[in-house]
């Protein structure tokens, strides 16, 4: 439960950074989160917008389609339509 605690506060942590547009220290606390729970489809996903901000194309699709992968009812997927626009 801890484990599982200290990611999602990881978690808020990361999207709280990527809110004020600080996207490197978002990618850091998504990663810091995965590494405790590494099936975390949110913290994925949340990670791969945050790449999407940064211009690093290529690492947001990994992500968002390995979110979709890990929970296929989140609607991950549709976020994959918008990737290169």
């Amino acid at each position: 439960v801890q484990t599982a605690s200290n990611a999602m506060l990881l978690v808020k942590q990361g999207s709280d950074a990527s809110a004020a547009r600080r996207y490197d220290e978002a990618v850091a606390k998504f990663d810091e989160a995965l590494r405790l729970t590494p099936t975390f489809a949110r913290a994925i996903y949340l990670r791969g917008l945050a790449k999407k901000e940064k211009q690093d194309f290529d690492g947001s699709k990994v992500d968002f389609e390995a979110a979709a992968a890990l929970d296929p009812s989140a609607g991950y997927d549709a976020e994959l339509s918008t990737i290169y626009e």
